[in-house]
């Protein structure tokens, strides 16, 4: 889990603990020194590879792309020079399953970087299992168009997207679409707007990534991970409300859900 900045923790904390409460058995967060204290205060069950330099960064992930069968990145890391240099790292060293969430995709809507990976989900040799999980506004920043347009096409440009990269595109909204390249569109109608809390979109990143490494395909994962991320957040809105929750009652409900 590539994640978190020198001054953001809690995106890392988030996906990271969401992922170990959804089935992963082992986590490896890679994020910045400043960070390794408090992640390791709130989930001692991680391991933890930091950085501090773009050179550092790069070797870290390299390391942690050869132990781990998963990769996330995205939650928290900032749209700095270190973390694009940690993106195209990704990107060029690895064919394992990989899911891109926030920061990352906010790289991606720069050309160079979503050409880069179109160029390597188009080549058999070097396409991976992908997920992508924008929010409106991040799908509108990697299709270079507007708001309005994503709202009023959102499952045809959702599924274009997803055949163009070869990949799974999760586009989270009020009603939550999955679209593959290769299999029929599904609509989430689960969840509730208290889902709509800051930290919300770092937990779905920890489940899908979990799911892949447990085995399900980056479709399945897509699916269900978007499911229990919602029927974990309705359980959480019935304990407390819509107004009150938080992301971290959506990752402790997990427990609940999948008992």
């Amino acid at each position: 889990l590539i994640a978190g900045s020198k001054n953001i923790g809690g995106a890392a904390i988030l996906a990271g603990k969401a992922s170990m409460m959804c089935g992963c058995g082992m986590l490896k967060i890679c994020t910045h020194k400043e960070q390794k204290s408090e992640i390791l205060t709130v989930l001692p069950e991680a391991m933890i590879d930091t950085y501090d330099t773009p050179e550092t960064a790069a070797e870290t992930v390299m390391n942690g792309m050869v132990w781990a069968d998963v990769i996330a990145i995205g939650p928290g890391i900032d749209t700095n020079n270190t973390s694009a240099t940690m993106l195209e790292t990704v990107i060029k060293n690895s064919t394992k399953p990989l899911v891109m969430d926030a920061d990352a995709l906010n790289l991606l809507a720069k050309s160079e970087y979503f050409h880069l990976l179109k160029e390597y989900q188009n080549n058999p040799e070097t396409r991976r299992s992908l997920v992508l999980t924008p929010h409106p506004l991040e799908l509108a920043r990697i299709l270079g168009v507007n708001k309005e347009t994503i709202m009023t096409s959102r499952l045809e440009l959702t599924k274009d997207l997803a055949c163009e990269l070869q990949a799974v595109i999760v586009k989270k909204d009020a009603r939550t679409i999955i679209c593959s390249h290769q299999f029929t569109s599904a609509i989430n109608l689960c969840g509730n707007s208290g889902m709509a809390t800051a930290g919300s979109g770092d937990v779905l990143t920890g489940i899908i990534a979990a799911l892949l490494a447990m085995g399900l395909s980056d479709y399945e994962a897509g699916v269900v991970g978007v499911y229990l991320h919602a029927k974990a957040g309705d359980l959480a809105a019935y304990n407390k409300n819509e107004y009150s929750m938080l992301a971290g009652d959506i990752c402790e409900s997990l427990i609940s859900i999948l008992k």
